[in-house]
C-alpha cells in the first residue's frame, strides 16, 4: 500500500494553500457592493446571481463568459467556455426551481451558488468554494442579493472536533490534541445535496495522512459527514 511521504504532504498543501487563498480572494472581493446590473432574457434567480457577479470579483470567469455560458444551457448546448485563466469550465447542474447551480471552474475548482429563500422570497446568495489537491476543501460565504457580504451566521462554524467522538478519546486516555495534532491539516468540503437545501460537510483530513496516522486516527472519528438544512433563516444541523 502506498504511503504518503511528508514531502508529498507539503507539496499538497502548497498547491492546497495557493487554491484556497484564491478562493478566499474572491470572497473578499465580493464582499464589496456592486450596481443593479440587469442582464435581459435571465429568468431565474440563480442565473441572474450567477452572471451579475462583477468581473472584477469573479476571478475565473467574466461576465460576457457566464451569460455566454447560460445562453448555451438554454439552447442545449454544451454550457462549456475557455476560462480567463486558459483552461475550460463549464456549468455542471443547475435546480432553477431550488435555486442552485454548481459551477466547475477548472479541474481541481468548483463553485456552488444558492439563493436562499426566506418566506417564499429569495433573501441572500450563499456560495461554496472549493478547492481540491488532492483533497477537498471548501469556503463560504453569504451575500445579500446585491451583493454585501453578510453575517455568516446562518451556517454554524465547522471544526475538526465536530466529526470527533470526544467520549471515546477520553475513555482510552487520549487528550483531545493527540487527535486533532494528528488531524493538523483542517480539510472539510461542503456540498448541497437532494433537493438542494441540504448543505453537507465531509471530513478529507484522512486523506492526507499516512497509512499509519490514518489507523490512530480512525477509531476517534465519530462521523465523517454531518448534514444541515435550511430551515428559511439559517441551516441547521441534523
Amino acid at each position: 500500500m502506498k504511503i504518503m511521504t511528508k514531502m508529498q504532504n507539503k507539496s499538497c498543501a502548497g498547491l492546497r494553500t495557493v487554491l484556497v487563498a484564491a478562493a478566499l480572494t474572491m470572497l473578499q472581493s465580493l464582499a464589496a457592493q456592486t450596481g443593479d446590473t440587469q442582464i435581459s432574457g435571465i429568468v431565474s434567480n440563480v442565473e441572474k446571481a450567477f452572471v451579475t457577479m462583477p468581473d472584477q470579483y469573479y476571478m475565473t470567469l467574466t461576465q460576457e463568459m457566464r451569460i455566454l455560458m447560460v445562453d448555451r444551457l438554454r439552447k442545449g448546448e454544451e454550457p462549456k467556455v475557455r476560462n480567463h485563466f486558459g483552461g475550460d469550465s463549464r456549468i455542471d447542474s443547475i435546480d432553477q426551481q431550488n435555486d442552485w447551480m454548481r459551477i466547475r471552474n477548472s479541474e481541481n475548482g468548483a463553485l456552488e451558488i444558492k439563493v436562499l429563500q426566506t418566506q417564499g422570497k429569495p433573501s441572500a446568495i450563499f456560495l461554496v468554494f472549493t478547492a481540491c489537491a488532492p483533497a477537498c476543501s471548501s469556503h463560504t460565504g453569504v451575500f445579500t442579493l446585491d451583493w454585501r457580504l453578510l453575517p455568516s451566521s446562518v451556517l454554524s462554524n465547522v471544526s475538526i472536533n465536530d466529526f470527533l467522538d470526544m467520549d471515546k478519546i477520553k475513555e482510552d486516555g487520549k487528550k483531545e490534541e493527540y487527535v486533532t495534532s494528528l488531524l493538523d491539516l483542517q480539510l472539510v468540503d461542503f456540498s448541497f445535496a437532494g433537493d438542494h437545501n441540504t448543505l453537507k460537510a465531509t471530513l478529507n483530513s484522512e486523506k492526507e495522512l499516512s497509512q499509519e496516522d490514518r489507523d490512530k486516527v480512525a477509531p476517534y472519528i465519530k462521523t465523517r459527514q454531518i448534514t444541515f438544512v435550511w430551515d428559511g433563516t439559517s441551516f441547521v444541523r441534523q
